[in-house]
C-alpha cells in the first residue's frame, strides 16, 4: 500500500483501513495521481504523482478542502458524483472536468470515483488522469501507425502553431534528439527558417494544394545544418488536422551537383577559349596563304614558258590546296564566330532568306541547272544572317553530291503544335544509314568520287549549330538510292 502522509493529526492513518491494502493498488496505477478525502470533503491521503500533477507539497494537500483543486465551473458536477459514492447509489463513476494547479492554471482530468467500502463510508478513492496526456499518447499512437512504411526517412507530425508531435526513429537519428526532447518541440529549433510567419504561409499553402516538394536545411543537436529534401503534405485525421513531413538527406547529391556545376563551368570556359583559339588561328592563317598563293601565281606568270607540264600541274596543285585551305578556314572562322555571337533574333521571313540563298548560290545553281521547288516559307523569329547561312549550306550540298544527273531539290515545311518541321530533299548519291549522323560533326565528310567536289567537312556542324542556337533540332533521312532529306524544326512564332 502507498505511505500514508500524517504527521500533524495521526488519524489520517486510519482514513484507510488496513483492508484496503490490496484494494487500492487495483485503482491506483502508478502513473496516476491518487487522492483520498472524508465525507468533508478533506484531503487525508495522497501520493507522490498527485503532488506533481498539481503542483502542491504533502503539508498543503492533507487536511485541504478538494474544492480547492476542482474548477469552479464543474464543482457543482463534481460534488454530485462525490455524494453519489458517499451514499452507496454508486459503485463507482468516471468523470471528466477542469481541475486546478497550485498557480491557478487549469488542465482537464480523467477522474476515477471509487467508495472504499460498500455502502454508506466516509471515505472515497478518487484517481487524477491528465486528459492531454491520454489524449496526445493517443494521438502520437496514432500518427505512429501512418508513419511505420516510411522508417527509412525521417517523419516528422506537426500540428498547426508548428509543434512537432511525433518524429520517427531515423528523425530522431538525423537530428541527435531523443523523442521525448522532439514532443512537442516547435520546428524553428530544427528548422530556423520555419518561423511562425513562414510556418503560417506553408501551413495555408498546402492546406490549399495538399501536397509540396522543397528544400530545407536541418540542424542538429550540434548546431550542424544539412540539406533536406522535404515533401510535405496536408493530412485530417479524426477531426484534426496535422501537416506530415518526410524528410531526406540530400547532402550528397548537392555535392555531386555542385561538382557538376563546378565541371560545367570549367567546360564551359574551356570551350569558349578554344573556340577563340580557332578563330584568331583561322584570322591569323589567312594572311600567309594570300601571300603563298599571290607567290604561286607570280611564279606561273613570269616563268610559264620555262616550267615543264609537270611544274605548271604541281602550281595547280599548290593552288588549289591553297584555295581548299581558304575556305576550311573561312568555315572554320564562322563556325567558331557562332559560338562567340550573341542572339540577334528578330520577327524575318523565310521566305526573303530562301530568296538570299538562291542568289548567293546562282554560279552553282547555273552551272549544275539544278531544279529548285519549294513551299510557301513561314515567318519566324531568328537570326537572318545565319539562316541564310543555314539555306545556302543545306542548298549547297543538295547540288554537290547530285552525281552525274541534274539536281532536282523540293524544300516542304509542316506545322506542328509548339514547331514548323522543314525538309530539304534532293535525289543525290544518298548516305548510308552508318554515316547520317557523323556527317554532323566536324571534318566528317563522304567519301569522294570522281564527278563530286569535297567540301570542308564543315558545313553539316554549322548547320546544327545555327538549328541548335535557334532552340530546334536537325536530322537526316536518307535512301541510298533516291537521295537525302535534311529535317530540321524552328518554334512556332
Amino acid at each position: 500500500m502507498p505511505e500514508i502522509y500524517g504527521k500533524k493529526d495521526t488519524s489520517i492513518a486510519h482514513a484507510v483501513p488496513t483492508a484496503y491494502n490490496d484494494y487500492i493498488p487495483t485503482i491506483f496505477p502508478i502513473s496516476d495521481a491518487m487522492i483520498i478525502m472524508d465525507s468533508q470533503y478533506r484531503i487525508t491521503f495522497t501520493n507522490n504523482h498527485a503532488q506533481k500533477i498539481f503542483d502542491f507539497q504533502t503539508e498543503d494537500l492533507l487536511h485541504k478542502h478538494i474544492k480547492r483543486f476542482i474548477s469552479k465551473k464543474h464543482l457543482k458536477l463534481f460534488v454530485e458524483k462525490v455524494a453519489s459514492c458517499f451514499s452507496g447509489l454508486s459503485a463507482e463513476c468516471d468523470l471528466e472536468i477542469l481541475c486546478q494547479r497550485n498557480d491557478g492554471s487549469v488542465f482537464p482530468a480523467l477522474l476515477k470515483i471509487k467508495p472504499l467500502t460498500s455502502g454508506t463510508t466516509n471515505s472515497v478513492a478518487i484517481v487524477f488522469s491528465d486528459a492531454n496526456y491520454y489524449r496526445l499518447e493517443e494521438e502520437r499512437s496514432l500518427l505512429q501507425q501512418f508513419s511505420v512504411e516510411y522508417a527509412k526517412e525521417a517523419v516528422f507530425w506537426l500540428d498547426k502553431k508548428g509543434n512537432i508531435l511525433y518524429a520517427n526513429e531515423k528523425a530522431c537519428e538525423v537530428t541527435g534528439y531523443n523523442s521525448l526532447e522532439l514532443y512537442l518541440t516547435n520546428a524553428s529549433l530544427l528548422a530556423p527558417t520555419m518561423q511562425l510567419k513562414n510556418w503560417a504561409r506553408l501551413w495555408k499553402d498546402l492546406k490549399q494544394r495538399g501536397k509540396n516538394t522543397f528544400e530545407l536545411y536541418i540542424k542538429n543537436k550540434n548546431n550542424k545544418s544539412a540539406p533536406f529534401e522535404v515533401a510535405a503534405n496536408y493530412t485530417a485525421l479524426e477531426g484534426k488536422e496535422y501537416i506530415c513531413l518526410f524528410a531526406q538527406n540530400i547532402s550528397s547529391r548537392k555535392l555531386k551537383e555542385k561538382q557538376i556545376e563546378e565541371y560545367a563551368k570549367a567546360l564551359e570556359r574551356r570551350n569558349r577559349e578554344l573556340e577563340e583559339f580557332n578563330y584568331l588561328t583561322s584570322h591569323h592563317l589567312k594572311e600567309p596563304l594570300r601571300r603563298i598563293s599571290g607567290f604561286i601565281q607570280i611564279l606561273d606568270r613570269r616563268y610559264r614558258d620555262k616550267l615543264d607540264s609537270d611544274a605548271h600541274e604541281f602550281i595547280e596543285y599548290v593552288v588549289d590546296g591553297v584555295n581548299r585551305m581558304e575556305e576550311l578556314l573561312k568555315d572554320l572562322s564562322y563556325y567558331s564566330d557562332l559560338s562567340l555571337r550573341h542572339k540577334s533574333f528578330n520577327f524575318i521571313s523565310l521566305e526573303r532568306v530562301y530568296d538570299a540563298a538562291i542568289e548567293t548560290l546562282h554560279k552553282e545553281i547555273t552551272k549544275s541547272k539544278a531544279i529548285i521547288t519549294h513551299q510557301i516559307l513561314p515567318d519566324i523569329v531568328g537570326d537572318s544572317f545565319e539562316l541564310i547561312h543555314l539555306f545556302t549550306n543545306l542548298i549547297r550540298n543538295a547540288i554537290q553530291y547530285c552525281g552525274d544527273k541534274t539536281p532536282k531539290i523540293h524544300i516542304n515545311v509542316e506545322r506542328g503544335d509548339k514547331f514548323w518541321t522543314f525538309s530539304v530533299k534532293d535525289d543525290g548519291i544518298g548516305i548510308e544509314p552508318d554515316y547520317r549522323e557523323k556527317v554532323f560533326r566536324i571534318f566528317n565528310q563522304l567519301e569522294k568520287s570522281e564527278n563530286i567536289q569535297a567540301g570542308t567537312g564543315i558545313g553539316l556542324s554549322i548547320c546544327r549549330r545555327i538549328v541548335e542556337k535557334h532552340n530546334g533540332h536537325i536530322w537526316l533521312g536518307s535512301d541510298s538510292c533516291k537521295g537525302v532529306t535534311v529535317y530540321f524544326t524552328l518554334p512556332i512564332l
